[in-house]
């Protein structure tokens, strides 16, 4: 921890003169949107709801996408799922069709781990991945006549028009040091949450009200119309990676564990797994998105009785051939859910009532 600090001051003037830099680079880019010099905003004939982020890591978006799909699904809306594949090993411009809400039509090297974790969790609803999200919304109009399209991670994504923008926000490190990258962890300046017309904060139930109201109100200070979510990430069961058998969360009181992971918040999932009561005895935390190479996997997985690892985590160790189907069998996965009471969803119908007149 100590070398980090240094680090950091060492190049704290470096990192602040790229963060400068890219903050001039965002304000060019919305002067030339602005001017018309750039690709303008194109519509579609399907209303479209972006879910995304102001900042890198993660905050709890994907879960959040599968809860308003799930919602939006019964109540009898048709939905599709658009998502750029971030990470992926395969790349193509073009838009695809990795489910067509049949079936999964591609791999997770040509998707990345979470559209995959989306179409395998959401295999009654389409969705398609590719980096242009207007051809990519072209698409799923074209092949699946959606009342709804979901945007998954497009914020800052400037060429398609949305109804309505959705922004997440973790409690545990909504702004970090308030700083653009390099230097922060902020994708764009605060000032951005205007485009918001919802934001949803995660993990409110890991801090006190100070803090919390203290979010809420930097958050009003900017946009004073925008709605506030409250939401918690709830840890709901287990289920075994190998037998598919699940297990009540109270499962884990009081079991020595080891963590598994290599997601953007790893905070919060060690806080989730605090909270269930199990003794964490060792924590292996990988990079967002990490490709797990069998021989590192297979030395974890001999090593210790209990192996907690997450969905997205579950979805890439998919991946590995060959590995002992007995030793997956300490693997388990924590399956959670979104706990907002029905608000988020209510809040998501009001606003777009008018467009469904």
């Amino acid at each position: 921890m100590k070398l980090l600090k240094i680090f950091y001051i060492v190049l704290f003037p470096l990192l602040f003169f790229c963060s400068l830099i890219y903050r001039l680079i965002l304000k060019l880019k919305e002067f030339l949107y602005k001017k018309n010099i750039l690709i303008r905003k194109r519509a579609t004939s399907t209303k479209i709801i972006c879910v995304g982020n102001i900042t890198v890591g993660g905050t709890g978006k994907t879960s959040t996408v599968i809860y308003l799909a799930n919602e939006l699904i019964r109540k009898g809306y048709k939905v599709v799922i658009l998502t750029r594949g971030y990470k992926r090993k395969k790349k193509s411009d073009e838009p695809f069709i990795l489910s067509d809400g049949q079936q999964i039509l591609r791999t997770i090297q040509e998707s990345g781990d979470e559209p995959y974790m989306l179409a395998k969790k959401l295999k009654y609803i389409p969705v398609i991945v590719g980096r242009k999200r207007y051809l990519s919304a072209c698409l799923a109009i074209e092949k699946f006549g959606p009342d709804i399209i979901l945007m998954d991670d497009g914020f800052q994504h400037t060429e398609l028009e949305r109804d309505l923008d959705i922004v997440m926000i973790d409690c545990l490190n909504p702004f970090g040091n308030n700083y653009l990258l390099p230097l922060g962890i902020l994708r764009e300046p605060l000032i951005a949450l205007k485009r918001a017309k919802i934001v949803v904060l995660t993990n409110c139930n890991f801090v006190n009200w100070v803090r919390l109201n203290f979010i809420i109100n930097k958050i009003t200070g900017i946009n004073r119309g925008i709605k506030i979510i409250r939401t918690a990430h709830k840890p709901c069961s287990i289920t075994n990676y190998t037998t598919n058998e699940i297990y009540d969360i109270n499962w884990l009181r009081d079991k020595s564990v080891v963590l598994l992971h290599a997601i953007g918040n790893p905070k919060s999932f060690e806080l989730t797994i605090e909270s269930t009561g199990a003794k964490i005895l060792n924590n292996y935390r990988f990079l967002d998105h990490h490709w797990y190479r069998k021989k590192e996997l297979k030395k974890i997985l001999m090593k210790y009785e209990y192996i907690i690892t997450t969905e997205k985590d579950a979805v890439r160790i998919e991946n590995i051939d060959n590995l002992d189907k007995k030793l997956l069998s300490k693997l388990f996965i924590l399956n959670i859910e979104l706990e907002d009471h029905g608000i988020l969803i209510d809040t998501v119908e009001k606003l777009l009532s008018n467009s469904f007149v």
